[in-house]
């Protein structure tokens, strides 16, 4: 049973890290679709086919155009002039601190581990028992930093490109 814990809890953090990669890779980049699903405020960075750049916050999209407020003008930008278009998620948008749900959840992966190597008396004297304690204990505060870095790696883009012209 013990020997099971440790394959099965590795398979399931790989596959619960490699998630958010799947769920953002559904849609290609040289839609509309992410376009349009952008919220209203979120800000935009824009780059035309004719190398100019702008950027501003999103008021609206038709199929057609892109509405963008910057520097307090309304600036109507046609899909057709349009490069790429990258998405600067906002601060506010984030839930809780960074990297808090990757932490918790690496740290209660390394608590499994440790409770799956330390399960039964395998007949280990008292000493034994006290330095491999100790050393599997390690594994709770190096599955929360592993998975704190690991979220952040994921969920942190400064900016993501999210349209580029066929």
């Amino acid at each position: 049973m013990k020997q099971k814990i440790v394959p099965c809890a590795l398979i399931l953090s790989i596959l619960i890290c490699t998630l958010p990669m799947a769920v953002f890779a559904q849609i290609p980049k040289d839609t509309w679709v992410q376009v349009k699903i952008i919220s209203v405020g979120e800000t935009l960075s824009v780059e035309l086919k004719n190398g100019r750049s702008l950027k501003g916050e999103k008021l609206g999209t038709t199929d057609e155009s892109l509405t963008l407020s910057s520097v307090g003008k309304d600036i109507e930008i046609k899909r057709v002039d349009i490069f790429r278009i990258y998405h600067y998620p906002q601060a506010s948008r984030r839930r809780g601190p960074r990297g808090a749900a990757g932490a918790t959840l690496g740290g209660l992966l390394g608590l499994l581990v440790f409770a799956g190597l330390n399960a039964g008396d395998s007949g280990r004297t008292r000493e034994e028992q006290r330095r491999y304690t100790r050393a599997t204990a390690l594994l709770i505060p190096a599955g929360a930093a592993a998975g704190f870095f690991v979220e952040r790696a994921i969920t942190n883009p400064s900016r993501e490109l999210i349209y580029e012209a066929p």
